[in-house]
């Protein structure tokens, strides 16, 4: 599958894809596989599900939080070879959200995903056997942490255009490919406008009428359950300036 670049992103660290296919093997001889389908989300706070990791091994899910209110949002997006939660014993640390009220969940965005599930103490022996393992998870840790930063940059200083255009762009960085229909480029799976407002903080409604703006400024065309993103630059300024670059591309588009 042929990526499209984006500049200034950190490159994806698959930790899948840093095992050998004995170790692979082991992993597997020592955790529990799990399928997850569209719309039935894997609760991380039931009690068989705590103190574990989770590796993706097949599919595309994402890793949400749901508060006391009900409301929701998106910790991260992980695909095959992401891990979607951390041993913090080793630094005495609470696993984040495991407090306030605060519940995660793992959700599959495509048909069905599949998830291994470990136990910590499992998972850390096993890594004890192959330390450079270690350097990897470093490695990958840093991009995640790297990527929560700059969500809650975004969040605090920069509008719900800018944070579309952003998201849209990561989505094309990681996970896009030509677009057979020949509007541009377009995701290998599709994500709702629910989805969306997930992972950019903003309600369902405000986040349909900004995409709008972005259909009518040729951004992005829908078509079927894909977002084709049809001026790459386009969204690479709107991702900076927000809304009023928006309104400079469209007002370009009546003149034209």
């Amino acid at each position: 599958m042929e990526k499209y670049p984006v500049k200034g992103e950190v490159d994806r660290i698959s930790f899948l894809d840093q095992l050998t296919t004995e170790e692979r093997s082991l992993f597997h001889q020592n955790g529990t596989l799990l399928t997850l389908k569209k719309n039935e989300p894997l609760d991380l706070d039931d009690p068989s599900h705590q103190n574990s990791v989770f590796l993706v091994t097949e599919g595309f899910v994402k890793l949400t939080t749901l508060n006391l209110e009900g409301k929701k949002f998106s910790l991260s997006l992980l695909q095959t070879g992401d891990l979607s939660d951390w041993f913090y014993k080793q630094t005495g640390e609470e696993k984040p959200f495991s407090q306030s009220g605060h519940c995660k969940f793992l959700e599959s965005i495509t048909g069905v995903s599949q998830v291994l599930r470990m136990n910590e103490t499992v998972f850390q022996d096993l890594l004890d056997k192959k330390p450079s393992l270690y350097v990897t998870l470093l490695r990958v840790m840093q991009c995640r942490v790297y990527t929560v930063q700059r969500q809650l940059s975004d969040v605090v200083f920069k509008d719900v255009h800018a944070r579309i255009a952003q998201t849209l762009l990561d989505m094309v960085f990681h996970y896009a490919e030509l677009c057979p229909y020949a509007f541009g480029v377009v995701r290998d799976v599709c994500l709702t406008h629910q989805e969306i407002s997930e992972l950019i903080g903003a309600s369902r409604p405000v986040t349909s009428l900004a995409l709008n703006d972005f259909s009518r400024a040729d951004l992005v065309h829908k078509h079927d359950r894909f977002l084709c993103l049809q001026n790459i630059p386009g969204l690479e300024v709107v991702a900076q300036e927000g809304y009023q670059a928006l309104k400079k591309i469209s007002s370009s588009l009546v003149v034209s």
